[in-house]
């Protein structure tokens, strides 16, 4: 982990992985719930010929807005903001581990490298 740079990291950088982990676990939790309770019919939800082809979240979305508003439409630009945001974070994955490939290990490499030729010499 990189987190030297930060104020007391030495407690700062855990604290964030453990604090994001947990808020992640209870956001998530949050959202299985709801989507669960939002299934009112689950044959309808898993049915191949509704109107997600049978993509069960994306019906759940559909089904959801549809009841209250009238329009499914909601309820896709509902799972468009998730798929956005599946996007981002996995870009952000790549990211941040490319930082690593191109900032760590060639600092390790040289390190290794150099210890080697102390050894050899």
């Amino acid at each position: 982990m990189q987190s030297e740079e930060t104020k007391s990291s030495d407690k700062n950088g855990p604290y964030g992985i453990i604090s994001s982990v947990a808020i992640s676990l209870v956001v998530g939790w949050a959202y299985l719930i709801g989507v669960t309770f939002a299934v009112t019919n689950l044959s309808h939800v898993l049915d191949k010929s509704n109107d997600a082809n049978g993509y069960a979240i994306a019906q759940v979305f559909y089904d959801a807005f549809q009841n209250r508003y009238g329009s499914g439409t909601g309820g896709i630009v509902c799972l468009g903001v998730v798929a956005v945001a599946i996007f981002f974070c996995g870009m952000s994955s790549i990211t941040s581990n490319s930082r690593f490939a191109l900032i760590c290990f060639p600092q390790q490499v040289t390190c290794i490298m150099t210890a080697e030729v102390v050894i050899i010499y």
